[in-house]
């Protein structure tokens, strides 16, 4: 009996080999990560007890790419936290951005020369990002290709980017699914109603994520978002109240809601989110932003 395969669905033998490279390069990292488990659970643990630079000491002497991944992240939480610290003790504003991530230079260097093995997760667009550079975009872009559920890395993209510069160039680059909905609508939320169609393109992609997830207050609290930004502080109000009902321990944007009503010189309302949020989580800065008011 003649075979029903044609020449078609035969598979290169140069794409097969490549693939055939990659799998065998997948399964030797992935037996590196095995070997190196309890290693990495003890930098895990130190990791998530923000103990960061003793977590990277820990990782040092490990090659896999899981926890490599985890020392470089690691180094860069220790150096952010340094230039915290830096920065509290300088009030010159002229100094301030002279205070950068000690550990950023080190951590780009190792990334640059290992990106395709240890960055799925856009770390070094991260390192970019502060620079908002052309570099970061791409780093963030293929990161979110890779992980498009990764939604630290569309946050980042996001600093990257303007609202002209997006519309005009960056969207049609973004990968299609969901989570393009999601980094769209969050782009467009703060946008002035000057800025080109920002409203418009806005509301289609809000409309989108209402439909998929009606009842999701991340979702229902970009319409408040984008009434607060537009200064329509009655409709703002009016779904931070209706998120209130369906989620009576929902903080998130609290402070926000908490401006409109100090705005709209609404003290009872103001008494009581104050009281509902002191009595839910009484040290989250929310918190301390409401009963500030």
């Amino acid at each position: 009996m003649p075979s029903m395969s044609s020449s078609a669905d035969t598979v290169p033998s140069g794409v097969a080999s490549g693939n055939e490279t990659a799998s065998k390069a997948n399964a030797a990292h992935l037996l590196q990560d095995q070997a190196e488990q309890d290693q990495f659970l003890l930098g895990k643990a130190l990791f998530d007890a923000r103990q960061y630079e003793r977590a990277a000491y820990y990782l040092e002497n490990c090659a896999g790419p899981k926890a490599t991944f985890l020392r470089l992240y690691s180094l860069y939480l220790a150096g952010e936290k340094r230039k915290n610290e830096k920065l509290a003790e300088f009030r010159d504003a002229h100094e301030r951005p002279k205070i950068v991530n000690d550990m950023a230079s080190e951590i780009r260097d190792e990334l640059a020369k290992n990106r395709d093995k240890l960055d799925g997760f856009g770390l070094l667009g991260l390192i970019y990002s502060n620079q908002k550079s052309r570099l970061a975009r791409d780093v963030l872009l293929e990161s979110v290709k890779t992980y498009p559920y990764n939604w630290s890395a569309w946050q980042c993209l996001a600093v990257c980017l303007n609202t002209r510069e997006l519309v005009e160039g960056f969207m049609p680059r973004l990968p299609q699914g969901i989570m393009r909905h999601v980094f769209l609508a969050h782009v467009t939320v703060e946008s002035p109603p000057s800025s080109i169609d920002s409203g418009d393109l806005f509301n289609l992609h809000y409309q989108v994520l209402r439909q998929v997830f009606p009842t999701s207050p991340f979702v229902i609290s970009m319409q408040a978002m984008r009434h607060y930004h537009t200064r329509e502080f009655e409709e703002a109000h009016a779904v931070f109240s209706e998120l209130e009902e369906r989620d009576p321990y929902h903080l998130d944007h609290a402070d926000i809601h908490s401006n409109i009503l100090y705005v709209m010189e609404d003290r009872p309302q103001l008494g009581t989110l104050a009281h509902r949020c002191s009595v839910i989580d009484v040290y989250r800065p929310e918190t301390c932003c409401v009963i500030g008011k």
